[in-house]
Formats: structure tokens, C-alpha cells, sequence
């Protein structure tokens, strides 16, 4: 059961994910990178969902799901805080979202999880336009540092 967790945990909610994430940013294949991690994160999640009925037989898994949710919350959402990049905010708040679903799911709240995972997907497309809309009208200037607010 732990080695499950592992695999599913080890690229969807980890904080190497988040690095993961926002080192695409700057390159040429900043979508194709940024939709394959959201893929295997959205995978991950509903793997764990599906599979609770496994997980509700060891309290120890959940607490383990649990706490590295928690820890993905609580360490993204810090770091993205002091980013300056538009782009890695976004890539920070996304890696944030994924771990209050596995935080959720560690709990054991698992339609709450996939309510959040629905709802998920359907705000980050929203931020997602918007980001790019402010971008262009502000003529690729991703840096909020240099905007005039």
C-alpha cells in the first residue's frame, strides 16, 4: 500500500512537482510541460479517489496522503507568495489546489476532493485565459515588478 502511494504521490504531489512546474515557464514548451503535469496531477488524484476503498482499510495511508497534501498546500502557496513572475504565480497556486485535494482525500472527504477537482479545472481555464489576456495587453510583460498598479 505505501509503494502505491509512493507512485501516485511521487510526481502529482511532491514538492519536486512544484519545481517541476515552474521551471517550464520560460521555455518554448511551456504548454506541452505545463498540460502533461496537469495531467498526471489530475490522474493521480483520481486514482487515489477511486482507489479509496483501499486506502480506508490502513488509517496509517491516509495520514500519510494526508500529510503530504498538506505539506504541498502549505509550501507552495508560501513560496508562490513572494514570486514576481506571473506565470510561476499561477504555476504555485495550481500546485497549491493539488494538495487540498490530496489533503482532502487523506482526510477521507473524497467527494470533496473531486468536487475540488472538477471545480479546479474549470477556474484554472478561466485564470488561465485572463493571465493570458493581461500578458498580451500588456505587451509580454510577465513581471509584476515592472507593472504600475
Amino acid at each position: 500500500m505505501f509503494i502505491f502511494i509512493y507512485r501516485s504521490s511521487r510526481k502529482e504531489c511532491s514538492i519536486r512537482f512544484t519545481y517541476m512546474i515552474t521551471g517550464c515557464n520560460g521555455r518554448t514548451y511551456t504548454c506541452i510541460c505545463f498540460n502533461t503535469c496537469c495531467d498526471y496531477v489530475t490522474a493521480g488524484v483520481f486514482l487515489v479517489i477511486r482507489c479509496s476503498y483501499l486506502f480506508e482499510q490502513n488509517e496509517n495511508i491516509l495520514i500519510v496522503v494526508g500529510v503530504i497534501g498538506g505539506l504541498t498546500c502549505l509550501f507552495s502557496a508560501i513560496i508562490g507568495s513572494f514570486q514576481f513572475d506571473i506565470k510561476k504565480i499561477v504555476a504555485y497556486s495550481t500546485a497549491s489546489q493539488l494538495g487540498y485535494m490530496f489533503f482532502s482525500s487523506g482526510m477521507s472527504n473524497y467527494s470533496l476532493s473531486l468536487f475540488h477537482l472538477f471545480n479546479h479545472a474549470f477556474f484554472k481555464a478561466l485564470l488561465f485565459l485572463s493571465m493570458g489576456s493581461i500578458i498580451h495587453a500588456l505587451h509580454d510583460d510577465k513581471i509584476l515588478e515592472k507593472w504600475e498598479v
